[in-house]
């Protein structure tokens, strides 16, 4: 009885163990599954959040994939609105670059126009002395319009108030002789004592034509038919002024011009009451005296010199016009210029933003 009393309580303690064995894993076991549970409950709570974050993060996303969309829009935007500014700075810089050129061209076309007026000026000035000076004529007629008292009864002399081609000057100084450099007078009163003071003054001699004197009848005018060699009647080469043309025709009446001596050898046998003469200044007068050649003092053409005169006031007010354009155009130029740098400056502002 001990013994199995023995071996009873041995088993009930070994049963008692193994209860209190299972007693302590069914504690651990509920324990680990309540860690579990709270493990599982964090990490639900955890994957909520993280569904959260990845919900806002994913919006995020999309956001900055929008605005990076727009920015590289905007970015291309701004990178062709750059290259058309750049475009613009570049035709601006090569319009200023154009407008300094045209600028610098000007200033070349104005110095030398300039250069051109004072050479012109001077040469005027010059020739207007002589001019007025009665250089080139008699001492006589020298003397009478400068040194005397009578210089105010004349109109001048009678080559300073007539017009003539340039082309036939020679030939009008031909054909005039010694009349080209005759006083004109107004009428008769004081021209014995102006031809008077010329022989008291040993000053030299001087011809004189009145306005008032009556003129002798002219031969017959003859026509020529057009032949070779005829250039035609002189005097329709010479404009005088109004109230010496009876007089200048009568001077030149009958006179034809023709390009050379043996033209007017040639014309003159058809009929001897005639007078040629060449542009050159050759000449055959009424009674057949042929003269030719070339004189010394053939620059000193007394209507050349009146012509070119003339000539050099038309040239120096073309230039004086031609001068004002330039100006006008340097100013144009000069704004323009302005306008550029001004533009210029604008753009680079805007590249710099």
């Amino acid at each position: 009885a001990e013994q199995l009393y023995t071996s009873g309580r041995a088993e009930l303690d070994g049963q008692k163990r193994d209860l209190m064995d299972r007693l302590r894993q069914q504690s651990d076991i509920s324990s680990a599954l309540e860690r579990l549970q709270t493990e599982q409950e964090g990490l639900r709570e955890r994957t909520g959040a993280l569904e959260e974050e990845m919900d806002s993060l994913t919006v995020e996303r999309d956001r900055a994939l929008e605005e990076e969309g727009q920015i590289s829009n905007d970015l291309e935007e701004v990178g062709a609105a750059r290259r058309r500014v750049e475009t613009l700075q570049q035709r601006g810089l090569e319009a200023a670059q154009e407008a300094a050129a045209s600028l610098r061209r000007l200033q070349e076309q104005r110095g030398e126009m300039r250069r051109a007026i004072e050479a012109n000026q001077a040469r005027l000035h010059v020739m207007e002395k002589v001019r007025s000076g009665y250089q080139g004529y008699s001492s006589g007629v020298r003397s009478l319009m400068l040194d005397s008292p009578y210089g105010e009864l004349f109109r001048g002399v009678l080559g300073d108030l007539l017009d003539v081609d340039p082309r036939y000057a020679h030939a009008v100084e031909a054909a005039l002789g010694e009349a080209l450099e005759a006083l004109v007078a107004e009428g008769d009163t004081g021209l014995l004592d102006a031809i008077q003071h010329l022989v008291e003054s040993a000053s030299g001699r001087a011809g004189i034509f009145s306005l008032t004197a009556q003129l002798p009848p002219s031969p017959p005018a003859i026509s020529l038919a057009a032949a070779p060699g005829l250039i035609g009647p002189l005097i329709d080469y010479v404009q005088p002024q109004d109230d010496i043309a009876p007089l200048v025709a009568k001077l030149l009446h009958n006179t034809f011009l023709v390009e050379d001596l043996a033209t007017a050898l040639r014309l003159r046998r058809t009929d001897g009451h005639l007078r040629f003469v060449t542009p050159t200044g050759d000449a055959i007068d009424l009674y057949g005296r042929v003269a030719g050649g070339q004189s010394s003092t053939e620059d000193a053409s007394l209507l050349g010199r009146r012509q070119e005169i003339k000539a050099l006031k038309s040239v120096v007010v073309h230039e004086r016009a031609r001068l004002a354009g330039i100006e006008i155009d340097m100013r144009g130029e000069e704004r323009r210029g302005a306008v550029l740098e001004r533009r210029l400056a604008i753009l680079a502002g805007r590249l710099d933003d």
